[in-house]
């Protein structure tokens, strides 16, 4: 009876094991095409950020395509976030350098030191797991 007890609970360990497995393989199957998207959504960014920016000619074509594509990245971001996805944007919070990537440090007195100033590129964590680190400006002391 020992013996059977050990082999039941062995059997119950494994099924488990085996379903935790599946659990982790099913949240991060999606990291990869994540990862290749996420430069699609930088592109995106850059696009809005040119458009953005007016030659002084208020053209409604440009008006119209900006809209186009603030549209199409919210749709975009929607659809990834919906499997897991997360925006870091860290501005104003305090700097970790388990998700973000300090590219310079700014004296400033308008904030604490080791503060994010400026994110330069959004970063992205999938369930928890991270893509890529938020690359931003850290404030120092002047």
């Amino acid at each position: 009876t020992d013996a059977l007890a050990r082999t039941q609970a062995e059997m119950v360990n494994h099924e488990k094991r085996l379903e935790r497995e599946m659990d982790k393989a099913r949240k991060f199957a999606l990291e990869r095409l994540m990862r290749d998207l996420i430069p699609v959504l930088d592109s995106l960014d850059q696009a809005l950020a040119a458009s953005g920016e007016s030659d002084g000619r208020g053209d409604s074509h440009d008006d119209t395509a900006q809209q186009g594509l603030v549209l199409t990245r919210k749709l975009a971001l929607k659809s990834l976030e919906s499997h897991g996805l997360e925006t870091i944007h860290p501005e104003g919070q305090r700097f970790d350098a388990n998700w973000h990537e300090a590219m310079t440090a700014a004296p400033t007195d308008d904030a604490e030191p080791d503060t994010v100033l400026q994110v330069l590129q959004s970063g992205y964590a999938l369930n928890g797991r991270l893509l890529r680190p938020a690359r931003v400006i850290v404030a120092k002391a002047p």
